[in-house]
This record gives structure tokens, C-alpha cells and sequence, in this order.
């Protein structure tokens, strides 16, 4: 079993080298920190990263837990 646990790094829209760097290494646990989930598209890029890998692992990793310190629902200045 395969476990990572690493913070992302809230402000870098990273989402697509994250993915890559999970499927490379066969993680069988995902812990990531600094991830944030946007309710709207309109929501600046790195805001989605949990949204993103949500979507992209939806049937890797069927099972997950979101606990944001805060949801971002404006665009970066």
C-alpha cells in the first residue's frame, strides 16, 4: 500500500502534475494539503484543485473526504 501526504500549495493551478505524479506511483491514499474545492467555474484556476482531482480519480479512488479551512468563490486579484 502506497500512502502520500503532501501539500499542493494553495495558490499554483499544479492539478494536472499532481494527477500525473499520483498515477505514476500508484498512490493507493491520497492526503493533500492546501487542496481547494470552487462551486463555480468562474472561480480563478487554482482554486479547483480538489474539484480537478476529484473528477480525475472519481473511479481510482472512488472514496474521499473534503475539509476545507475556507471555499474561494472569487476570482484572484
Amino acid at each position: 500500500m502506497r500512502i502520500i501526504s503532501w501539500n499542493i500549495f494553495l495558490k499554483k493551478d499544479n492539478t494536472a502534475d499532481v494527477a500525473r505524479f499520483i498515477e505514476q506511483e500508484k498512490i493507493d491514499i491520497i492526503c493533500l494539503q492546501e487542496a481547494t474545492r470552487s462551486f463555480s467555474k468562474k472561480t480563478d484556476k487554482m482554486y479547483h484543485s480538489a474539484t480537478d482531482l476529484n473528477e480525475h480519480f472519481e473511479k481510482s479512488h472512488p472514496y474521499n473526504f473534503f475539509a476545507p479551512s475556507f471555499i474561494a468563490d472569487l476570482k484572484a486579484a
